[in-house]
């Protein structure tokens, strides 16, 4: 099934002509394609129904290529779908917050853990024993 559309269908988001309309509202974008380009993701349900992502963004002026320089960040929605709110860098004291393919899991214990490799080798950071945010 397609995602859901949450806000209006556009053409003014980066991506290649073939990718079509498509809705800035879902996931976590930036809608003024001045400052991020955002890339992969995990979404984790927290006990408060509040919906978290963790992905890697770029410089948006350096274009599609900079993706070696993503950071990885956490963003927030109340739903699934999104939209996401940014809310900054995950571990902005390590390497500048430097991190890509990004993915996250809540391990055993009820803390969370985000996995990163590509732009520097393979790391596991722990987080809170709630989403810090």
């Amino acid at each position: 099934m397609p995602t859901p559309t949450i806000g209006l269908l556009t053409t003014n988001v980066w991506g290649a002509a073939t990718v079509g309309p498509r809705d800035p509202k879902n996931g976590l974008e930036d809608a003024t394609m001045k400052q991020w380009d955002y890339w992969d993701g995990q979404i984790i349900k927290s006990p408060d129904g509040k919906y978290h992502l963790f992905c890697s963004r770029w410089n948006q002026a350096r274009g599609h290529s900079e993706w070696w320089n993503s950071r990885a960040v956490h963003a927030v929605s109340d739903n699934l779908i999104g939209p996401y709110v940014d809310k900054g860098l995950c571990w902005p004291g390590n390497e500048g917050g430097r991190g890509h393919n990004v993915t996250a899991l809540v391990l055993p214990d009820g803390r969370y853990a985000v996995v990163i490799s590509e732009t520097r080798p393979g790391t596991v950071f722990g987080l809170c024993s709630t989403i810090c945010g």
